[in-house]
Protein backbone atom coordinates (compact mmCIF):
# COMPACT_ATOMS: atom_id res chain seq x y z
CA UNK A 1 0.00 0.00 0.00
CA UNK A 2 0.82 3.69 -0.72
CA UNK A 3 -0.16 7.05 -0.38
CA UNK A 4 -2.13 8.52 -4.06
CA UNK A 5 -2.56 12.51 -4.18
CA UNK A 6 -5.75 13.01 -5.98
CA UNK A 7 -8.08 15.64 -7.23
CA UNK A 8 -12.01 15.46 -8.10
CA UNK A 9 -15.31 16.47 -7.78
CA UNK A 10 -18.08 15.03 -5.55
CA UNK A 11 -21.33 14.83 -7.65
CA UNK A 12 -22.43 17.98 -6.34
CA UNK A 13 -19.47 19.21 -8.06
CA UNK A 14 -17.32 20.31 -4.87
CA UNK A 15 -13.73 20.06 -5.35
CA UNK A 16 -11.37 17.70 -3.83
CA UNK A 17 -8.02 17.72 -3.29
CA UNK A 18 -6.87 14.88 -0.97
CA UNK A 19 -4.77 11.76 -0.58
CA UNK A 20 -5.85 7.92 -0.72
CA UNK A 21 -4.21 4.19 0.29
CA UNK A 22 -4.40 1.82 -2.63
CA UNK A 23 -1.72 -0.85 -3.76
CA UNK A 24 -1.65 1.22 -7.43
CA UNK A 25 -2.47 4.32 -9.31
CA UNK A 26 -4.88 2.22 -10.92
CA UNK A 27 -6.38 0.77 -8.06
CA UNK A 28 -6.78 4.26 -6.67
CA UNK A 29 -8.46 6.04 -9.39
CA UNK A 30 -10.75 2.77 -9.24
CA UNK A 31 -11.55 3.39 -5.24
CA UNK A 32 -12.44 6.85 -6.17
CA UNK A 33 -14.73 5.99 -8.91
CA UNK A 34 -16.36 3.71 -6.39
CA UNK A 35 -17.02 6.31 -3.98
CA UNK A 36 -19.03 8.50 -6.82
CA UNK A 37 -16.33 10.53 -7.46
CA UNK A 38 -15.85 12.20 -11.03
CA UNK A 39 -13.14 14.28 -13.05
CA UNK A 40 -10.34 12.10 -10.83
CA UNK A 41 -6.97 13.11 -11.82
CA UNK A 42 -4.25 11.05 -9.82
CA UNK A 43 -1.33 13.24 -9.40
CA UNK A 44 1.17 10.29 -7.66
CA UNK A 45 2.99 8.03 -9.87
CA UNK A 46 3.76 4.43 -8.55
CA UNK A 47 7.30 5.04 -8.37
CA UNK A 48 6.96 8.09 -6.61
CA UNK A 49 4.84 6.59 -4.28
CA UNK A 50 7.06 3.78 -3.69
CA UNK A 51 10.01 5.70 -3.89
CA UNK A 52 9.79 9.25 -2.62
CA UNK A 53 8.33 10.91 0.42
CA UNK A 54 10.27 10.00 3.48
CA UNK A 55 12.88 8.69 1.07
CA UNK A 56 13.71 12.29 -0.17
CA UNK A 57 12.71 14.42 2.33
CA UNK A 58 11.97 14.38 5.90
CA UNK A 59 9.06 16.22 7.44
CA UNK A 60 8.42 17.07 10.92
CA UNK A 61 4.68 17.19 10.13
CA UNK A 62 2.33 15.70 7.57
CA UNK A 63 1.86 18.10 4.82
CA UNK A 64 -1.06 19.04 3.46
CA UNK A 65 -2.36 17.19 0.22
CA UNK A 66 -4.05 19.87 -1.20
CA UNK A 67 -0.94 22.34 -0.47
CA UNK A 68 1.34 19.23 -2.17
CA UNK A 69 -0.79 18.90 -5.21
CA UNK A 70 -0.60 23.23 -5.92
CA UNK A 71 3.06 23.02 -4.70
CA UNK A 72 3.29 21.39 -8.50
CA UNK A 73 2.09 24.62 -9.84
CA UNK A 74 4.83 27.02 -8.15
CA UNK A 75 8.18 27.35 -7.38
CA UNK A 76 9.88 26.54 -4.09
CA UNK A 77 9.81 30.19 -2.80
CA UNK A 78 5.94 30.40 -4.33
CA UNK A 79 5.06 27.73 -2.12
CA UNK A 80 6.58 27.78 0.72
CA UNK A 81 5.29 31.50 1.13
CA UNK A 82 1.52 30.61 0.34
CA UNK A 83 1.99 27.78 2.89
CA UNK A 84 3.00 29.34 5.66
CA UNK A 85 0.72 32.26 5.47
CA UNK A 86 -2.15 30.05 4.55
CA UNK A 87 -1.53 27.65 7.79
CA UNK A 88 -0.48 30.62 10.12
CA UNK A 89 -2.62 33.09 8.79
CA UNK A 90 -5.46 32.26 12.17
CA UNK A 91 -2.58 33.50 14.09
CA UNK A 92 -1.10 36.26 11.94
CA UNK A 93 -3.82 38.23 11.06
CA UNK A 94 -5.11 38.75 14.65
CA UNK A 95 -1.82 39.76 16.29
CA UNK A 96 -1.27 41.75 12.84
CA UNK A 97 -5.05 43.63 13.74
CA UNK A 98 -3.82 44.04 17.19
CA UNK A 99 -0.65 45.99 15.98
CA UNK A 100 -2.72 48.20 13.91
CA UNK A 101 -4.55 48.90 16.77
CA UNK A 102 -2.26 49.51 19.11
CA UNK A 103 -0.27 51.99 16.53
CA UNK A 104 -3.27 54.08 15.75
CA UNK A 105 -4.44 54.18 19.09
CA UNK A 106 -0.93 55.28 19.85
CA UNK A 107 -0.92 52.80 23.32
CA UNK A 108 2.49 51.86 24.13
CA UNK A 109 1.41 49.87 27.23
CA UNK A 110 2.62 46.30 28.27
CA UNK A 111 -0.51 44.60 26.91
CA UNK A 112 0.76 46.50 23.46
CA UNK A 113 4.58 45.05 23.57
CA UNK A 114 3.43 41.76 23.72
CA UNK A 115 1.51 42.09 20.64
CA UNK A 116 4.51 43.68 19.04
CA UNK A 117 6.68 40.73 20.43
CA UNK A 118 4.49 37.93 19.53
CA UNK A 119 4.28 39.35 16.11
CA UNK A 120 8.02 39.66 15.47
CA UNK A 121 8.01 35.78 17.50
CA UNK A 122 5.86 34.55 14.67
CA UNK A 123 7.56 35.97 11.72
CA UNK A 124 10.99 35.00 12.72
CA UNK A 125 9.59 31.02 13.20
CA UNK A 126 8.42 31.48 10.05
CA UNK A 127 11.43 32.88 8.59
CA UNK A 128 13.67 30.34 10.50
CA UNK A 129 11.48 27.49 9.01
CA UNK A 130 11.97 29.04 5.44
CA UNK A 131 15.54 29.39 5.18
CA UNK A 132 16.10 25.25 3.85
CA UNK A 133 13.22 26.15 1.23
CA UNK A 134 14.78 29.25 -0.20
CA UNK A 135 18.57 27.28 0.09
CA UNK A 136 17.07 24.78 -2.24
CA UNK A 137 15.15 26.75 -4.03
CA UNK A 138 18.44 29.05 -4.97
CA UNK A 139 20.17 25.55 -5.22
CA UNK A 140 18.04 24.90 -8.36
CA UNK A 141 17.75 27.94 -9.87
CA UNK A 142 22.27 28.18 -9.51
CA UNK A 143 22.12 24.66 -11.47
CA UNK A 144 19.56 25.63 -13.90
CA UNK A 145 22.37 28.60 -14.86
CA UNK A 146 25.31 26.44 -14.81
CA UNK A 147 26.15 28.31 -11.85
CA UNK A 148 28.47 25.33 -10.02
CA UNK A 149 30.11 27.42 -7.10
CA UNK A 150 27.20 29.06 -6.17
CA UNK A 151 25.36 25.97 -5.77
CA UNK A 152 27.62 24.30 -3.99
CA UNK A 153 28.13 27.00 -1.70
CA UNK A 154 23.81 26.14 -1.25
CA UNK A 155 24.35 22.72 -0.53
CA UNK A 156 27.13 23.24 2.21
CA UNK A 157 24.54 25.73 3.99
CA UNK A 158 21.42 23.39 3.50
CA UNK A 159 23.57 20.63 5.39
CA UNK A 160 24.17 23.42 8.12
CA UNK A 161 20.32 23.74 8.83
CA UNK A 162 18.24 20.75 10.10
CA UNK A 163 15.14 22.58 11.34
CA UNK A 164 11.77 21.93 8.85
CA UNK A 165 11.34 19.88 5.71
CA UNK A 166 15.05 18.27 5.55
CA UNK A 167 16.71 17.06 2.97
CA UNK A 168 17.35 12.93 3.32
CA UNK A 169 21.83 13.53 3.52
CA UNK A 170 21.80 11.03 0.16
CA UNK A 171 19.55 13.52 -1.67
CA UNK A 172 22.49 16.48 -0.69
CA UNK A 173 24.86 14.32 -2.15
CA UNK A 174 22.94 13.57 -4.82
CA UNK A 175 22.50 17.46 -5.89
CA UNK A 176 26.02 17.49 -4.90
CA UNK A 177 26.92 15.12 -7.16
CA UNK A 178 25.48 17.26 -10.04
CA UNK A 179 27.38 20.16 -9.14
CA UNK A 180 30.60 17.91 -9.22
CA UNK A 181 29.39 16.70 -13.06
CA UNK A 182 28.72 20.63 -14.35
CA UNK A 183 32.41 21.31 -12.81
CA UNK A 184 33.52 18.44 -15.30
CA UNK A 185 34.87 15.94 -11.99
CA UNK A 186 32.20 12.97 -13.78
CA UNK A 187 34.17 10.37 -11.59
CA UNK A 188 33.88 12.30 -8.34
CA UNK A 189 30.06 12.87 -8.73
CA UNK A 190 30.08 8.80 -9.69
CA UNK A 191 32.03 7.66 -6.96
CA UNK A 192 30.25 10.09 -4.27
CA UNK A 193 26.43 9.17 -5.35
CA UNK A 194 27.51 5.59 -5.70
CA UNK A 195 28.51 4.86 -1.46
CA UNK A 196 24.68 4.91 -1.24
CA UNK A 197 23.67 1.91 -3.26
CA UNK A 198 22.73 -0.72 -1.04
CA UNK A 199 22.18 1.59 2.21
CA UNK A 200 18.73 0.75 3.53
CA UNK A 201 17.24 4.42 3.57
CA UNK A 202 18.01 4.18 -0.11
CA UNK A 203 15.75 1.81 -1.82
CA UNK A 204 17.85 0.17 -4.85
CA UNK A 205 14.89 1.45 -7.62
CA UNK A 206 15.38 4.82 -6.39
CA UNK A 207 19.37 4.73 -6.35
CA UNK A 208 18.96 3.60 -10.02
CA UNK A 209 16.82 6.63 -11.05
CA UNK A 210 19.01 9.06 -9.12
CA UNK A 211 22.47 7.35 -10.89
CA UNK A 212 20.51 6.99 -14.26
CA UNK A 213 19.81 10.82 -13.63
CA UNK A 214 23.57 12.05 -13.00
CA UNK A 215 24.79 9.55 -15.88
CA UNK A 216 22.41 11.38 -18.18
CA UNK A 217 23.60 15.04 -17.21
CA UNK A 218 27.02 13.79 -17.58
CA UNK A 219 26.00 13.04 -21.13
CA UNK A 220 26.45 8.95 -20.53
CA UNK A 221 23.30 8.61 -22.37
CA UNK A 222 23.59 4.57 -23.30
CA UNK A 223 24.23 4.13 -19.53
CA UNK A 224 21.61 6.19 -18.28
CA UNK A 225 18.93 4.25 -20.99
CA UNK A 226 19.98 0.88 -19.88
CA UNK A 227 19.37 2.07 -16.01
CA UNK A 228 15.90 3.09 -17.34
CA UNK A 229 15.72 -0.21 -18.76
CA UNK A 230 15.94 -2.03 -15.95
CA UNK A 231 13.58 0.08 -13.75
CA UNK A 232 10.93 -0.48 -16.05
CA UNK A 233 11.77 -4.65 -15.43
CA UNK A 234 11.52 -3.97 -11.56
CA UNK A 235 8.56 -1.79 -11.98
CA UNK A 236 6.56 -2.42 -14.84
CA UNK A 237 3.30 -0.73 -14.03
CA UNK A 238 4.90 2.77 -13.65
CA UNK A 239 4.52 5.09 -15.88
CA UNK A 240 7.23 7.18 -15.00
CA UNK A 241 10.01 4.96 -15.50
CA UNK A 242 8.24 3.90 -18.73
CA UNK A 243 8.01 7.82 -19.74
CA UNK A 244 11.97 8.15 -18.63
CA UNK A 245 13.12 5.38 -20.84
CA UNK A 246 11.01 6.85 -23.74
CA UNK A 247 12.32 10.05 -23.22
CA UNK A 248 15.56 9.13 -23.54
CA UNK A 249 15.60 6.67 -26.52
CA UNK A 250 13.74 9.08 -28.61
CA UNK A 251 16.27 12.04 -27.88
CA UNK A 252 19.68 9.53 -27.75
CA UNK A 253 18.83 6.11 -28.69
CA UNK A 254 16.74 4.00 -30.83
CA UNK A 255 12.72 4.88 -32.20
CA UNK A 256 11.60 1.48 -31.97
CA UNK A 257 12.49 1.31 -28.43
CA UNK A 258 11.18 4.82 -27.95
CA UNK A 259 7.96 4.02 -29.46
CA UNK A 260 7.24 0.48 -27.61
CA UNK A 261 8.28 2.53 -24.36
CA UNK A 262 6.00 5.49 -25.12
CA UNK A 263 3.40 3.53 -25.79
CA UNK A 264 3.74 1.31 -22.45
CA UNK A 265 3.64 4.35 -20.84
CA UNK A 266 0.03 5.64 -22.07
CA UNK A 267 -1.07 2.55 -21.18
CA UNK A 268 -0.99 3.64 -17.60
CA UNK A 269 -2.16 5.86 -15.24
CA UNK A 270 -0.33 9.45 -16.14
CA UNK A 271 -0.57 12.50 -14.00
CA UNK A 272 -1.25 15.89 -15.43
CA UNK A 273 2.98 16.38 -15.65
CA UNK A 274 3.38 13.21 -17.10
CA UNK A 275 0.51 13.50 -19.85
CA UNK A 276 2.22 16.82 -20.93
CA UNK A 277 5.57 14.98 -21.44
CA UNK A 278 3.90 12.19 -23.59
CA UNK A 279 3.57 14.85 -26.48
CA UNK A 280 7.03 15.79 -26.60
CA UNK A 281 8.02 12.36 -26.99
CA UNK A 282 6.04 11.88 -29.72
CA UNK A 283 7.20 14.97 -31.29
CA UNK A 284 10.88 13.72 -31.26
CA UNK A 285 9.76 11.22 -32.57
CA UNK A 286 8.20 12.62 -35.58
CA UNK A 287 11.19 15.10 -35.95
CA UNK A 288 13.55 12.24 -36.50
CA UNK A 289 11.37 11.11 -38.91
CA UNK A 290 10.87 13.73 -40.79
CA UNK A 291 7.67 14.60 -40.05
CA UNK A 292 8.38 18.17 -39.20
CA UNK A 293 4.88 19.56 -38.85
CA UNK A 294 3.43 17.06 -36.94
CA UNK A 295 6.24 17.49 -34.65
CA UNK A 296 6.19 21.52 -34.12
CA UNK A 297 2.33 20.51 -33.17
CA UNK A 298 3.06 18.23 -30.76
CA UNK A 299 5.78 20.11 -29.20
CA UNK A 300 3.49 23.02 -29.13
CA UNK A 301 0.72 20.61 -27.40
CA UNK A 302 3.26 19.84 -25.14
CA UNK A 303 3.99 23.47 -23.93
CA UNK A 304 0.46 24.13 -23.79
CA UNK A 305 -0.10 21.55 -21.41
CA UNK A 306 2.75 21.77 -18.91
CA UNK A 307 2.23 25.39 -18.79
CA UNK A 308 0.62 25.49 -15.90
CA UNK A 309 3.87 23.90 -14.18
CA UNK A 310 6.18 26.85 -16.15
CA UNK A 311 6.63 28.17 -12.32
CA UNK A 312 8.21 25.33 -11.05
CA UNK A 313 11.74 25.76 -10.89
CA UNK A 314 12.88 21.75 -10.79
CA UNK A 315 10.77 21.34 -14.61
CA UNK A 316 12.89 24.45 -15.90
CA UNK A 317 15.23 22.72 -17.48
CA UNK A 318 12.38 20.21 -19.16
CA UNK A 319 10.32 23.60 -20.95
CA UNK A 320 13.86 24.72 -22.20
CA UNK A 321 14.53 21.13 -23.95
CA UNK A 322 10.69 21.18 -25.98
CA UNK A 323 11.22 24.83 -26.21
CA UNK A 324 14.84 24.28 -28.26
CA UNK A 325 13.39 21.01 -29.95
CA UNK A 326 10.28 23.39 -30.93
CA UNK A 327 12.06 25.67 -32.40
CA UNK A 328 14.02 23.35 -34.51
CA UNK A 329 10.83 21.57 -36.04
CA UNK A 330 9.49 25.42 -36.94
CA UNK A 331 12.78 26.25 -38.87
CA UNK A 332 12.45 22.65 -40.69
CA UNK A 333 9.07 23.88 -41.60
CA UNK A 334 10.42 27.09 -43.03
CA UNK A 335 8.99 29.48 -39.85
CA UNK A 336 12.24 31.23 -39.27
CA UNK A 337 11.13 33.89 -37.32
CA UNK A 338 9.14 32.45 -34.98
CA UNK A 339 11.63 29.70 -34.82
CA UNK A 340 14.32 32.12 -33.84
CA UNK A 341 11.85 33.33 -30.80
CA UNK A 342 11.52 30.39 -29.49
CA UNK A 343 15.46 29.58 -29.63
CA UNK A 344 16.14 32.59 -28.08
CA UNK A 345 13.95 31.64 -25.00
CA UNK A 346 15.79 28.54 -24.53
CA UNK A 347 19.45 29.33 -26.01
CA UNK A 348 20.98 30.55 -22.57
CA UNK A 349 20.20 27.70 -20.48
CA UNK A 350 20.90 25.32 -23.56
CA UNK A 351 24.50 27.57 -24.07
CA UNK A 352 25.50 27.67 -20.55
CA UNK A 353 25.53 23.78 -20.09
CA UNK A 354 27.17 23.07 -23.07
CA UNK A 355 24.54 21.26 -24.73
CA UNK A 356 26.28 20.59 -28.45
CA UNK A 357 23.47 18.15 -29.80
CA UNK A 358 20.47 20.88 -29.17
CA UNK A 359 22.98 23.75 -30.67
CA UNK A 360 24.19 21.61 -33.37
CA UNK A 361 20.70 20.60 -34.60
CA UNK A 362 19.39 24.14 -34.02
CA UNK A 363 22.41 25.32 -36.06
CA UNK A 364 21.51 22.56 -38.86
CA UNK A 365 17.87 23.89 -39.15
CA UNK A 366 18.88 27.62 -38.98
CA UNK A 367 21.28 27.12 -42.10
CA UNK A 368 18.65 24.91 -44.03
CA UNK A 369 15.87 27.36 -43.55
CA UNK A 370 18.56 30.31 -44.41
CA UNK A 371 19.85 28.56 -47.56
CA UNK A 372 16.26 27.74 -48.99
CA UNK A 373 14.93 31.57 -48.64
CA UNK A 374 12.71 30.75 -45.68
CA UNK A 375 9.90 33.42 -44.86
CA UNK A 376 7.03 32.33 -42.34
CA UNK A 377 3.73 32.65 -44.00
CA UNK A 378 1.26 35.00 -42.67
Amino acid sequence: MAEYLFTARTPGGREIKSKIDAQSAAAAREQLQAQGLRDIIVHTDDFAARMYGSQLVNYTEEPDPAMLIEAQKQSGMMSLLLGMLKGSAMFLVPLLAWNAYSLYSGSHGTIDWIGFALTAGLLATMVWFAIPAVLFESLLRAQLAARWQDAERNVALLRRFKQGANIMPHMLEYYQAKNLIGMGRVDDAMALFGQHRGKAEVPDMLWLSLQASLLDQARHRDEAGELMRQLTEMMPDSAQVWLDLALNQALYGDLASAKHAVGEAEQRELNPIMAGIVPFVHGEIALREGRHTDAAGLYAQSLIELSPYLQQTALRALFIGIEARYAVALARCGKLETARQAWAIAAPVLAAHNEQKYLDDWLAAEAEAVAAGAMEKP
